[in-house]
């Protein structure tokens, strides 16, 4: 599992943030702009860009998944296989991408479903577009 913090709310309800993605959604609500930096940083990796792809369209390269890859997203075990790498490299991969914006990710339990984030992708092409 991906290091996370847990952080208490009001009626014993928990959130699960790592340090590092928590203080870069602070500092983009804070400055309203995303960190080209990061996702440059997180696209220079072909299996980084592989994962992307992969979260493309995860009900055909996910096929075995015991839940709705659409709705909820894809387990880190699953994307971990499908890489054949470990799982730390793995759960460090995604959590670039999370921090760069790329994809989210939702908490059920001890499990955690990553999905493409399509609103920041298209905003970073178009911005991507406009400057070149």
């Amino acid at each position: 599992m991906c290091s996370v913090k847990n952080i208490q709310l009001k009626r014993g309800k928990k959130l699960f943030f790592s340090k590092r993605v928590l203080t870069y959604r602070i500092n983009s609500i804070y400055n309203n702009t995303m960190n080209e930096k990061l996702i440059f940083k997180a696209l220079a990796n072909d299996t980084r860009r592989q994962i992307l792809a992969w979260l493309k369209d995860p009900k055909q390269h996910f096929p075995s998944a015991q839940s709705d890859v659409i709705r909820d997203g894809v387990c880190c075990g699953l994307i971990q296989q499908k890489a054949g790498l470990a799982q730390s490299t793995v759960c460090h991969y995604l959590g670039l991408l999370e921090q760069a914006g790329l994809v989210t990710t939702t908490r059920s339990g001890q499990w955690t479903f990553y999905k493409r984030n399509e609103v920041e992708i298209a905003r970073f092409i178009a911005k991507l577009a406009a400057s070149l």
